[in-house]
C-alpha cells in the first residue's frame, strides 16, 4: 500500500473498439473544419473526408491510494499468471474490480463521505522476475476532486489502513462484512446488489462485482494466513458461499451429472454416461496447485482411472452455466 500525488488518465476506446469512428464534416450549410461521430440519424451533418479512429483522454492530477496484495494462501490467487482457460481472466478481473469498490465503499463509510467523492479502479502491468515476466495488479482508489482531497493521503496512514481492511471482519461492529452477512442480505444476494457493492456510477461493472469474493479478498489482505473456502464458518455468521452453493447439485444435476461427496473433502460431479467427464468444486480464487484440489483429483482418479476433472467454482457456473454441459 502506497500514496502518492500523481496524474490519473482515463481512456474511453468506445468499449474496446480502439476509439470512435471521427471523420470531416459539414454542419447544415458550414464551410466545414468540424470532426463529428456520425449517427444514423444525423442528417443535419454532412460527411466530407474518410473516416479515422480516435480515443477520448481526460487526465488530472489528484491523490492517489495504491493497494496490493503481499502474500496469498498456497494455492490462492486471483488472475492466474497461466490462466487455464480465458474464464479464469472473467474470476481475477472481478475479484479485483470487487476489491477495488469494496475499498472505495469501506472509505466512505471511515471517513463519512459520499461515494462520489472516492474513485476506484485497477492497473495491471508487467515486472520482471527471475522466472520471467508475470502479471502484476494493484487495486487503487483516487480522489475525485482536482489536486485532491487528502482523503486518500489520510488512508495510506498505517493505523487508517488497517481500520480500513477492518471492514471484512464481520467482528467490525457496523463495517461492510457485518452489515452483508446477516440472512437477509446474505440468501437475497447472489452477486451484488443496490445494498452492497453496485451504484450508478459503477455500471460498467456490475456484472463483474461480487460481495463475497470481496471480502475473501480482503481477508486475504489484511491477514495472508486466512482460511479462504466454501464452508468455513466466520465465527458466529455463515460462510457467505455456503447458501450459494447448497444449489450447485441441483444445477449439476439438470446438467447430466452424479454427486459424489467425501466428508472434509471437494465435490465431485461425474458427467452421466462420460464418467472421465467431471468436476472438482473449487473456490474461485483457488488454483491447480490447492491442497484440497490435488487431493480432490487424486479421489477422482482412484473412482475412475485416467479421469482428470476441471475445477468447477460457483461465481462461474451461475453466470456460465453452458461451459459446465
Amino acid at each position: 500500500m502506497r500514496s502518492f500525488q500523481g496524474e490519473v488518465a482515463a481512456i474511453n476506446d468506445n468499449a474496446g473498439d480502439g476509439g470512435f469512428a471521427f471523420r470531416a464534416v459539414k454542419i447544415d450549410d458550414s464551410e466545414g473544419g468540424a470532426c463529428a461521430v456520425i449517427g444514423d440519424d444525423d442528417r443535419r451533418i454532412k460527411p466530407t473526408g474518410d473516416p479515422f479512429r480516435i480515443a477520448l483522454l481526460s487526465r488530472r492530477v489528484t491523490d492517489v491510494l495504491l493497494v496490493e496484495v503481499g502474500g496469498w494462501p498456497k494455492g490462492v490467487r486471483p488472475l492466474a499468471v497461466s490462466a487455464r482457460q480465458k474464464a479464469d481472466l472473467v474470476v481475477g478481473r472481478a475479484a479485483w474490480y470487487s476489491f477495488a469498490f469494496f475499498l472505495r465503499n469501506a472509505a466512505a463509510v471511515l471517513l463519512d463521505v459520499d461515494i462520489n467523492e472516492l474513485d476506484a479502479g485497477v492497473r495491471t502491468t508487467f515486472v520482471d522476475t527471475p522466472e520471467g515476466r508475470v502479471l502484476d495488479v494493484q487495486a487503487f482508489l483516487t480522489d475525485r476532486l482536482e489536486n485532491g482531497a487528502g482523503y486518500c493521503s489520510w488512508l495510506s496512514v498505517p493505523e487508517n489502513f488497517r481500520a480500513l481492511l477492518d471492514h471484512s471482519s464481520v467482528a467490525c461492529v457496523d463495517g461492510l462484512a457485518e452489515r452483508w452477512t446477516p440472512d437477509d442480505h446474505l440468501n437475497e444476494c447472489t452477486a451484488s446488489c443496490n445494498k452492497c457493492l453496485r451504484e450508478f456510477s459503477n455500471q460498467p461493472y456490475h456484472g463483474l462485482l461480487d460481495w463475497r469474493l470481496a471480502l475473501d479478498m480482503v481477508r486475504v489482505a489484511a491477514d495472508p494466513s486466512a482460511t479462504v473456502d466454501l464452508t468455513t464458518d466466520w465465527g458466529a455468521r455463515t460462510n457467505p458461499w455456503k447458501p450459494i452453493c447448497a444449489h450447485i447439485p441441483a444445477i449439476m444435476d439438470k446438467l447430466g451429472y452424479d454427486l459424489e461427496a467425501a466428508p472434509g473433502q471437494s465435490r465431485l460431479f461425474f458427467k452421466r454416461g462420460e464418467p472421465k467427464r467431471a468436476w472438482v468444486e473449487d473456490h474461485p480464487l483457488w488454483q491447480e496447485d490447492h491442497e484440497l484440489v490435488q487431493v480432490a483429483r487424486d479421489r477422482a482418479k482412484t473412482l475412475v482411472p485416467g479421469c482428470v476433472p476441471g475445477l468447477l467454482n460457483p461465481f462461474l457456473l451461475l453466470r456460465r452455466p453452458a461451459d459446465f454441459v
